[in-house]
């Protein structure tokens, strides 16, 4: 007669708890703690966010041909446009259809975010320069974040973009990185966009050193009225102290004169009722009078 295997059950396992007849208790769920400074955006909706219409016919239509141009080439695959992503493996093979799609998706964000005068996903405000990162592409296209990570790696690599981080200490509480994405010139050469965007950085050039002239005007402006009023300030204090002073020494002298006078007093006073001399005349004043004990001369 052929035996049944006997099968282990470990005491600490879920089966030998339900053996043993305990409940079988729940792993805990494990809470991520959310990086300081960070916001919870997991239960908001996506706001998909593209070209507006002012941009669409800005400088010539530029940003408005190079959607078009890249939607173009991930619909029909022509190899007319930015032939440095379509032969990126060093296999041969061409870039899969599906990275077309996502550029597609994302171009139209993307050149939305961008400034044309650093060629820089970010705008300046304010004398600070504010960076519009890879978060931001994933909410206004509507794409993974990590497939944004992911195409962002292929367009490096196919020398269209460049990113560049760097560790920043965020409000004195943690060190962060910060991504930099620059758009590369070559992009545009290669949507045949090279002379409009040329022209584009030009005229964007000219109105951000405007904008960093007036605001570093202004900040000279508000530094200068700040020093005005900082030696407002020193002239009043230095006035309420000598103020201050000059009264305290007024009370000084009027409390000087009236001992003087009251010791005068007093002592001419003793002089008469006693008939004393020196120096038995100081001893016996002081010893009658301790309030008079110093001489006004001495005070």
């Amino acid at each position: 007669m052929k035996l049944a295997p006997v099968r282990t059950v470990l005491a600490n396992s879920v089966r030998g708890a339900q053996f043993n007849g305990l409940a079988q208790i729940p792993p805990r769920a494990v809470k991520r703690r959310r990086p300081v400074g960070t916001v919870d955006r997991s239960q908001q909706p996506r706001r998909l966010r593209g070209l507006s219409d002012k941009q669409k016919i800005a400088y010539d239509g530029l940003m408005a041909k190079a959607v078009e141009r890249v939607e173009e080439e991930a619909k029909n695959r022509q190899a007319r446009w930015l032939r440095r992503l379509d032969c990126l493996s060093p296999a041969g093979y061409r870039t899969y259809q599906q990275k077309w799609e996502t550029l597609a998706r994302i171009v139209g964000p993307m050149l939305a975010r961008l400034d044309f005068s650093t060629m820089i996903l970010g705008y300046y405000q304010d004398g600070e320069y504010r960076l519009n990162r890879q978060r931001g592409l994933s909410e206004d296209s509507g794409v993974n974040e990590w497939t944004v990570s992911r195409l962002l790696s292929d367009l490096e690599a196919a020398k269209y973009i460049r990113r560049k981080q760097r560790r920043i200490f965020h409000n004195g509480k943690q060190w962060i990185t910060r991504t930099t994405i620059n758009v590369r010139a070559q992009f545009f050469i290669d949507l045949g966009l090279g002379h409009l965007l040329a022209q584009a950085r030009t005229d964007k050039k000219a109105k951000l050193k405007k904008a960093v002239d007036q605001h570093s005007a202004a900040a000279k402006a508000e530094a200068l009225a700040d020093r005005s009023k900082a030696r407002e300030r020193k002239q009043s204090h230095d006035g309420a102290q000598r103020a201050r002073q000059e009264r305290e020494r007024r009370e000084r002298d009027g409390i000087h004169a009236t001992y003087r006078e009251d010791w005068q007093r007093t002592f001419a006073q003793f002089i008469c009722d006693t008939g004393l001399r020196e120096p038995q005349l100081s001893r016996e004043f002081v010893k009658r009078y301790p309030n008079y004990k110093r001489h006004p001369d001495q005070t």
